[in-house]
């Protein structure tokens, strides 16, 4: 090879880095569908991709291995845990030693406050403990990155690698029948003796479903803020990747969001948004014709057992599948003493139910108390007022939040439990 060909490549591969690192990386997840032990090659390249290259780029690299993760079982998370922690160090110190940056003292008096206090239950600690300790610590110094740089977290980049990522771990989900790891690794879960809950490479649907829900909340504010082909094709294909988990929130989401992004588009162009919106209804219509089975199905999943709703708990939780059960035994735990109630059962505490509350507030409360809530709170407005100051609120990021919001209502996020 010429000397002219070797730097035309070295040009290339410069000006085309992101994509390539990317492209390899998923051609080693192709590999890790088959083979456990390739985690031990894939997070040491990608540790050296997020050391090595900008660090603008390594929240990318990140982001990409989100829906990869599992399959390294929980060396993968370990190892992946290992490559966010040196992409946070890195960052921390380009910003104290390179910019010079002054330290906010404020937020780490806080952030020193919020510790100690969790590791006062000193009979309660164990593993989970220091999950959830770390979990909130990482997500404050994330926000606190975000204020004092921000060009390193590029949203509008981040939701496309996303969308990427979770488009190729779909894809990758159906190597399972030819893949005797993934067969051992991923349960298969039926809805009925026709219908399969598809995962993908999670190891329950509905966490694909979650992923999918943040994926189209995300998707929703870019097509807010302007249309464009990649958004929309996102859109739609992670849609019917949600579906195909039969999951109950993510119908309810799904329609949250649909029926936000059918009155901003009404309000903008009404006669094409009948239209659009038209062809959506009738292709769905199409398709339950073709497939019965499904729409009957999906009818009797989420509303036909209405009939059976004799009080408003029941249909309470014909709506939450038995959520609302769960909130009604936590809470009544929260409020069981007055030492309960205000310092918690714990961070880490058993759980009361083997699902544990599928809320991410009464998890919250009942872990942390009053008092472990309003220092987590105090913390977050600390932060959320500083990001305020630099960054005009975009009115469009609602149907983001409206989201985020409905999941930490029906689901454990944020914190283990």
């Amino acid at each position: 090879m010429t000397e002219t060909k070797k730097l035309n490549l070295k040009e290339f591969y410069i000006n085309n880095k992101l994509i390539i690192n990317c492209i390899m990386l998923a051609i080693l997840y192709i590999f890790q569908c088959f083979f456990y032990a390739t985690a031990f090659v894939i997070y040491p390249i990608l540790l050296i991709l997020v050391l090595s290259d900008r660090l603008e780029n390594a929240p990318i690299y990140l982001i990409f291995n989100l829906p990869f993760c599992l399959l390294g079982q929980m060396i993968g998370i370990v190892l992946y845990c290992c490559c966010f922690l040196s992409f946070l160090l890195k960052a921390y110190i380009v910003i104290f030693v390179k910019d010079k940056i002054k330290i906010d003292y404020i937020l780490i008096t806080l952030i020193a406050i919020f510790v100690l206090y969790s590791l006062s239950h000193f009979n309660k600690i164990n593993v989970a403990t220091f999950v959830n300790i770390s979990t909130f610590t990482l997500l404050f110094l994330l926000l606190n990155l975000y204020i004092r740089k921000r060009e390193i977290l590029n949203i509008n980049l981040i939701i496309k690698t996303l969308s990427i990522a979770l488009i190729c771990a779909f894809i990758f989900g159906f190597l399972k029948p030819i893949s005797p790891y993934l067969t051992t690794l991923i349960p298969t879960f039926y809805l009925n003796d026709n219908l399969i809950r598809y995962s993908a490479l999670f190891t329950h649907p509905n966490s694909l479903a979650i992923t999918c829900e943040i994926c189209l909340g995300l998707l929703a504010y870019q097509l807010f803020e302007k249309k464009n082909v990649f958004s929309i094709v996102s859109f739609i294909l992670i849609s019917i990747f949600g579906f195909t988990t039969f999951s109950k929130t993510f119908l309810i989401i799904f329609l949250v969001i649909m029926l936000a992004l059918f009155i901003k588009f009404l309000t903008i162009n009404y006669k094409i948004t009948l239209i659009v919106f038209g062809i959506l209804v009738l292709l769905g219509i199409i398709f339950f014709l073709i497939f019965p089975n499904v729409f009957t199905t999906i009818i009797n999943r989420f509303i036909g057992s209405i009939n059976e709703c004799k009080n408003f708990t029941d249909f309470m939780n014909m709506i939450t599948t038995y959520r609302y059960d769960l909130w009604a035994l936590y809470i009544k735990e929260i409020f069981a003493s007055p030492l309960n109630f205000f310092f918690g059962h714990g961070v880490g505490a058993d759980k009361i139910d083997v699902l544990g509350a599928h809320n991410t507030i009464i998890s919250i409360f009942y872990q942390f108390g009053i008092v472990g809530f309003a220092i987590i709170l105090t913390i977050l407005v600390y932060l959320l007022r500083k990001i305020a100051k630099i960054n005009k609120f975009n009115k469009n990021v609602w149907i983001t939040l409206v989201v985020i919001f409905l999941l930490f209502m029906v689901e454990d996020l944020i914190i283990y439990h």
